[in-house]
């Protein structure tokens, strides 16, 4: 197990809004790190506008050269 390994295992057990102090060879100096606690997301269901709009053939035809300019990033006049 590498330095980075270890750091991040031992991270993972630290509470959330807690400090941890590390030296920072380079800079000879010491860094603090806030440990933060993200909220668990839950992930959307699929198909919740099922049925409430349809997808024509036209979505997968090729945009006109002047809108594909303007995702360019070119100007059109």
């Amino acid at each position: 197990m590498n330095h980075l390994d270890y750091l991040i295992k031992e991270i993972d057990i630290l509470p959330a809004n807690d400090f941890i102090y590390l030296w920072d060879n380079m800079q000879e100096k010491m860094k603090r790190i806030f440990i933060m606690q993200f909220p668990q997301v839950e992930k959307r269901p699929y198909g919740l506008c099922k049925g409430e709009f349809t997808v024509t053939n036209a979505f997968f035809e090729p945009l006109p050269d002047e809108l594909n300019d303007l995702f360019d990033g070119k100007e059109t006049n």
